[in-house]
């Protein structure tokens, strides 16, 4: 019996998600963290630290704001996790892994 031979699939990179090619830039770590110093507290609770630079519009939605502070706030992580439903992806939006 003869053994079919399968060709083989090219094994391609993963692009980066719109979300990534933001947060991997040394643009937006200056600006979260710009923008956590001046906003130390929470501006959902005003009563935890801010550790998330969040999205009020997400990237997907409006990419030409992702670098806007009018669409940014900053958040404690459990307003944040509570914003986005309990999760908050496998990028943080502070800018940190």
């Amino acid at each position: 019996m003869v053994e079919r031979l399968r060709p083989r699939r090219a094994k391609l990179p993963k692009l980066p998600t719109p979300r990534q090619l933001v947060y991997w830039t040394s643009r937006w770590r200056r600006l979260s963290r710009a923008l956590r110093r001046a906003h130390p507290v929470c501006q959902r609770c005003d009563q935890d630290l801010t550790y998330d630079v969040h999205h009020v519009r997400t990237i997907e939605e409006a990419p030409h704001l992702a670098y806007d502070p009018s669409n940014l706030m900053c958040l404690c992580r459990a307003c944040h996790a509570e914003v986005h439903g309990g999760h908050t992806g496998s990028i943080s939006e502070g800018g940190r892994g």
